[in-house]
């Protein structure tokens, strides 16, 4: 009867250490997405210049704050991520991924990374705003 209850109890350890473990990486994982985007510090507005596919948006930057190698720089520091990226450059315009098609060309984005905000705007008028955590492109390994 003793070793009944005590292989309960060593099955039941190693339950909640596997489950410790798990729910510590989907935290680190959660957290490690935001600091990323912290470390990024972009700042800055564009104009869209198309809407490539629906959830593709190809902008080009007017002013602010942009650092085409902090992605990269960042990149290597990452301890839960095997790779993670927000932007895409090619030339003079960034792709930048969305899961909306209610942009048009012309349109005005506002992008702070500090702030995990991205917004649309069209004539002055707020369009959408979205967190860029979901814009985020990777691995979580």
């Amino acid at each position: 009867m003793k070793k009944w209850i005590i292989g309960i109890a060593a099955f039941g350890v190693i339950c909640f250490l596997i489950y410790r473990t798990f729910t510590g990486h989907v935290n680190g994982v959660e957290a490690e997405r935001l600091w990323y985007l912290r470390e990024l510090n972009y700042n800055f507005s564009a104009i869209i210049d198309t809407v490539h596919r629906p959830n593709h948006l190809l902008f080009h930057f007017t002013h602010g704050s942009l650092d085409r190698t902090a992605e990269h720089r960042v990149g290597n520091r990452l301890k839960y991520w095997g790779h993670v990226q927000l932007l895409i450059y090619h030339g003079n315009q960034i792709e930048l991924m969305n899961g909306s098609a209610k942009y048009e060309k012309g349109d005005s984005l506002y992008l702070n990374s500090r702030l995990n905000v991205a917004r649309i705007y069209r004539g002055g008028r707020l369009v959408k705003e979205f967190e860029l955590t979901r814009a985020l492109r990777g691995r979580p390994f």
